[in-house]
């Protein structure tokens, strides 16, 4: 893990015993490094730096990651009620460990199924909106995993849906609109929460009465599947539909506060605006020196300062990763991007330190 570190003048024409790393676990200097000058050393020192800790491999949350997404896959296709739980409880602690790498390698990465990685997705956000409510930590369990099986009687149709283009046939349509019921079913015969089944059941319904499967309004609903609904919906349009490719997410926030608005509790939309604004982490930008570079820090106050390049301006990688201020004219972010398959393989973890 990153343990803060602070440089006195008297490292000036020395070398660095360490590898010395932003907050975000971009690499600035290399173990080696002299420190040759008063600006180098005012450089490194203008803003708060770190060292890795022995330990960082096996406390490293992104592997960590990869492990449990690999695990909720076996996971939904046992349906064991014990190992569903403890799934749930381990994505929390991850969550805790270092919420930004989570929430924007999850957005990058291609972990898993898009089934399963989606509902890892939504997990996450979730449960950031759901801590903005102090949620007891048996409730965001049951939130967790909820979000982690809402879609668990239908993960197949999911997946086949994803990789076509042809319109839902009435078949599959019908398919769609029960399977919150289907899932809810199955949870409750294995003997899960109550509150939990409730958000699964609950999840696909709009506060206007126009949601499945039981057109229930506002005040029927629990809170907790409030909460699913929003974190589903702006999962869905960030990572794309087979019928539309993803939006960036200031575009997915104006559905949110447009188009579906009518659908959402507009308490929770807010906090999902105040807790992830146009820049969440994984949100990919293009530069004006025309680097690619992406967000891997929440910005609380709504001012953009730091991304992490990437790419250069050809498009070959930048090893190691830059990180940019976008407050300078030349580094300033120019537009949003998403991924070409024309790009180099690209080690996601990376732009968070790991």
């Amino acid at each position: 893990m990153l343990k803060p570190i602070v440089l006195d003048s008297g490292f000036i024409g020395k070398n660095l015993p360490w590898d010395i790393y932003a907050e975000n676990g971009v690499l600035l200097a290399r173990a080696g490094t002299v420190i040759s000058d008063e600006q180098l050393f005012f450089t490194l020192t203008q803003k708060n730096i770190f060292i890795r800790t022995e330990n960082s491999e096996t406390n490293n949350p992104l592997r960590l990651l990869i492990e449990l997404v690999e695990d909720i896959g076996k996971i939904l296709a046992t349906l064991e009620p014990a190992a569903l739980a403890s799934s749930a409880e381990r994505l929390l602690e991850l969550l805790e460990d270092d919420p930004d790498a989570c929430l924007g390698y999850v957005l990058r990465a291609p972990l898993a199924s898009h089934s399963v990685r989606h509902c890892i997705h939504v997990a996450l956000v979730s449960t950031v909106l759901a801590q903005a409510f102090d949620f007891e930590r048996r409730d965001l369990i049951n939130l967790v995993g909820a979000a982690l099986s809402m879609n668990l009687a239908d993960l197949d149709l999911h997946d086949a849906m994803w990789g076509r283009r042809s319109p839902v046939g009435p078949k599959e349509r019908a398919q769609l609109y029960s399977h919150p019921l289907r899932a809810a079913d199955r949870l409750s015969a294995l003997g899960v929460d109550a509150d939990w089944i409730r958000y699964v059941l609950e999840h696909h319904e709009n506060i206007d009465g126009t949601g499945y499967p039981n057109k229930l309004t506002l005040k029927e609903i629990s809170f907790g599947a409030r909460i699913l609904r929003v974190a589903d919906v702006y999962c869905a349009k960030v990572s794309g539909r087979y019928y539309r490719p993803p939006r960036s997410p200031r575009h997915a926030l104006l559905d949110v506060f447009g188009s579906e608005r009518r659908h959402l509790d507009l308490m929770i939309t807010n906090v999902l605006l105040k807790r992830f604004g146009i820049y969440p982490p994984g949100t990919l930008v293009r530069l004006a020196n025309n680097e690619k570079a992406c967000v891997t820090r929440r910005v609380l106050d709504g001012r953009l300062r730091w991304v992490v390049s990437f790419l250069d301006a050809r498009d070959h990688l930048l090893e190691p990763p830059q990180e940019r201020e976008v407050t300078h004219r030349a580094t300033a972010v120019r537009g949003f991007v998403e991924p070409d398959r024309r790009w180099p393989a690209i080690a996601w973890a990376s732009l968070w330190g790991y």
